[in-house]
């Protein structure tokens, strides 16, 4: 008879060992659910199954962060971005047009070379628009916010935030203060109990829409999660321009000048190849974003599942339900962020109002970052920097990533513990043999990621002071299969499940998330 995990009934998947039966468990916690998509109810409902999980397996002391994120899964705010650019600027340019032939072109006409010769305030009003659809991708990046949100509806998310922090009395002034000052009061408490460091650990547990089918241009693949990318932007900025240099040409006068002789035909390619690539480059975009946000959400149970299940076992592992502390000059923080996969909307609300008040009170040497996302499916790497939604690197070369690799990869896990949670294939796949004990396979790269994690978020979130002085990084696997972002197994497809997860013919897949769940227990 086939052995089942412990109080659930389900049988013991392939290759979960005895030491990772709680770890198993935790997926069978959430096989049911069909996904924990960013913005819909199953989100919450994720949220509420963490907590209770917490309340049974530790003594932390659990605080849901609420907050609101508009229901475009990041990108239908690309989408509807894309649209309204091109609708407007064509709206104004056959209104434009409409009116020179009806009642002429008047005083300052402007040109842009073939595409036809308007009176100025239409050039103006084009111009204008597009640097206001710039604007707001811009803010949407950097502030979570832009225009669009007034018309995308809202849904409710939150984050779940365990730590063994003591909480102060609940006195009326507590109880309505703002968050920040709410954690800003709890650290400073604990700062006079004697606590010196924050160590926290940082993961998301929403899942994603299913990438479209096929080969996504890489230029394009920021729109998929809502971002500005480096080379729509680059088009969008040439747009500016194309519209910009007429109206300039037409202030001064120069317009007859200008488009005389051959220059006046290399002008008027320049500027009309400009103007029309800007157009179908967003046409492009705004078309991917719209297809991939019509498409379904995965299960996700290794983005991000997988990252939520070995924060667990590591805040089961520094809060214990016993509540025993092992240095009463350091706490841990656990925080399972909600919308990651919708512009990092978790992260940016909890290092405004979590990360920024612990900086304060215990100061940035003393506040450490460790991020979860997607820890199976490839080889695991230490990552300080990654390239954001706009295009610019994020984080920085980090002495305490570079410290963690190297103890990390050390004869850190002792020999019976790593032969009870992993299975010999396991073990040879995932832990380096050190003789007196086992260390993580793990790899340490100083080129950012190309792509973003919750990292990016906290990192934009922040004030200006502390972003440099951030002790974070990432730990994320990686595919070595010719993909040129290295994105693990089953990246955002819907064959991201409970069941590939623990497929017998890739043992490395759990045995991945095992390994790194024992090692981060005794970090």
């Amino acid at each position: 008879m086939r052995a089942t995990i412990r109080n659930s009934g389900m049988p013991v998947p392939p290759g979960v060992e005895p030491g990772s039966a709680r770890l198993a468990e935790f997926f069978e916690h959430f096989a049911e659910m069909p996904h924990r998509g960013s913005g819909t109810p199953n989100e919450p409902r994720a949220a509420r199954l963490l907590s209770r999980w917490i309340a049974g397996h530790s003594s932390a002391l659990v605080d849901i962060l609420p907050f609101a994120v508009d229901l475009s899964s990041g990108a239908w705010s690309i989408a509807i971005h894309g649209t309204l650019l091109c609708l407007g600027v064509g709206v104004l340019w056959a209104a434009g047009l409409g009116s020179a032939a009806v009642h002429g072109l008047g005083p300052g006409a402007a040109r842009l070379g073939w595409l036809g010769t308007l009176p100025w305030p239409y050039m103006l009003a084009a111009l204008l628009w597009t640097l206001a659809i710039l604007g707001s991708r811009w803010l949407m990046d950097c502030k979570g916010w832009n225009i669009v949100s007034f018309f995308v509806p809202n849904a409710d998310s939150c984050s779940v935030v365990a730590t063994d922090v003591p909480r102060p009395p609940m006195d009326p002034g507590y109880a309505r203060q703002a968050e920040a000052e709410r954690w800003r009061r709890r650290f400073q408490e604990a700062k006079n109990a004697g606590v010196t460091r924050l160590r926290v650990g940082m993961t998301h547990y929403d899942s994603a829409r299913q990438l479209p089918a096929g080969k996504t241009p890489k230029f394009l693949l920021a729109a998929l999660k809502g971002g500005l990318g480096k080379l729509p932007t680059l088009w969008l900025t040439i747009l500016a321009l194309a519209l910009g240099v007429p109206l300039a040409l037409a202030a001064f006068g120069l317009t007859q000048a200008a488009y005389a002789g051959w220059q006046g035909i290399v002008l008027s390619l320049v500027l009309t190849l400009a103007a029309v690539c800007g157009l179908v480059i967003v046409a492009m975009e705004a078309l991917m974003a719209g297809r991939s946000s019509s498409l379904p959400f995965v299960q996700g149970i290794n983005d991000n599942l997988s990252g939520s299940a070995v924060l667990m076992e590591t805040l089961i592992a520094r809060c214990p339900p016993a509540g025993d502390q092992d240095n009463p000059t350091r706490r841990f923080m656990a925080i399972f962020t909600g919308s990651e996969e919708n512009g990092l909307k978790g992260a940016a609300h909890a290092a405004r109002d979590i990360l920024v008040p612990a900086m304060d009170v215990f100061g940035p040497d003393n506040v450490e970052l460790v991020n979860l996302d997607t820890v199976s499916g490839g080889r695991l790497c230490v990552l300080p920097r990654e390239v954001n939604f706009s295009g610019r690197t994020v984080g920085r070369i980090s002495g305490f990533g570079t410290d963690f690799h190297a103890w990390a990869t050390g004869p850190v896990l002792p020999v019976s513990e790593a032969e009870a949670a992993l299975n010999p294939e396991q073990r040879a796949l995932c832990l380096l043999n050190h003789g007196s004990g086992y260390g993580l396979v793990l790899d340490y790269a100083d080129e950012p990621i190309p792509s973003c994690t919750d990292l990016s978020g906290v990192w934009a979130a922040l004030p200006a002071r502390y972003r440099k002085e951030l002790r974070a990084f990432s730990i994320v696997s990686r595919s070595f299969d010719g993909d040129p972002l290295r994105r693990p197994r089953d990246y955002h497809q819907l064959s991201d499940t409970t069941e590939t997860l623990f497929m017998e013919q890739e043992p490395g897949n759990f045995g991945t998330v095992a390994a790194l769940a024992l090692t981060l227990a005794k970090f």
